[in-house]
């Protein structure tokens, strides 16, 4: 599933993250009937800064021409 994650969508205001169709994804991030949580992608400080570092890395490089 960690391969799986990409950007699914974007527009000016906002870049959507998530898993390309995978299906049996969502069952183990949230859990399910007969199934527990096992959580591989949620909110953390760590992962913020990290996507936060990569985005603006990223501008930087398409908008500066650097």
């Amino acid at each position: 599933m960690r391969n799986d994650i990409d950007i699914r969508k974007t527009t000016i205001q906002k870049i959507i993250i998530g898993t390309l169709d995978t299906e049996y994804a969502s069952y183990h991030n949230e859990g399910g009937e007969n199934l527990p949580q096992r959580e591989f992608l949620g909110d953390s400080r760590k992962l913020n800064i990290k996507i936060a570092r990569l985005l603006g890395n990223q501008f930087k490089t398409r908008f500066n021409g650097k």
